[in-house]
């Protein structure tokens, strides 16, 4: 014989036990969270510019020359880059020009070109002849870098007549993955 007090034996759809009481609770171990700020940090910069290429420059004067760089400082791996160099002869006209680069510099790029075109490469630099200037006059030399290493490089590049170096300017890169 049934009882009708069981709940189990009652007439209609069963009865469903109660789920126990929980705090429900994300877990997410220390190196995946470490990680997702990083990716979340990583898109945000990308956004905001801040890991893109980015262009400087540098500037002397002095009383027979102005001289002025615009390279980039920041570039991204296998990523092409130009480096323009313009000398401005004062009042006077200046003789033999050339320019050197730092050789431990232009090592971070791979298809490096010039124009006008290198005439002596060296473990230290890399001259270029860019000839007589007259006064009031200007010359471009114009680089073509692609980025080939990573991290942070540093040298300078240098203008020069035949009796003296007239500036010497830095050049910084960062190349980033």
């Amino acid at each position: 014989m049934r009882s009708t007090e069981d709940p189990t034996l009652a007439p209609g759809p069963p009865q469903l036990p109660q789920a126990p009481s929980m705090v429900r609770r994300l877990v997410v171990p220390r190196e995946h969270a470490v990680g997702q700020a990083v990716i979340v940090l990583i898109v945000v910069l990308a956004l905001v510019g801040a890991v893109g290429h980015a262009d400087g420059g540098a500037q002397a004067r002095t009383e027979s020359v102005t001289v002025s760089v615009e390279y980039p400082t920041r570039i991204r791996y296998k990523t092409e880059g130009a480096l323009m160099l313009t000398i401005e002869a004062a009042d006077h006209d200046i003789e033999d020009v050339s320019v050197a680069i730092d050789s431990s510099y232009l090592d971070a790029f791979a298809e490096v070109s010039f124009l006008p075109t290198a005439m002596a490469a060296s473990r230290q630099r890399t001259v270029i002849p860019v000839g007589d200037i007259g006064a009031h006059e200007d010359r471009l030399v114009k680089g073509e870098l692609r980025a080939e290493r990573y991290w942070l490089h540093e040298g300078w590049i240098e203008v020069a007549t035949a009796e003296e170096v007239v500036a010497r300017l830095p050049l910084s890169t960062l190349v980033l993955p």
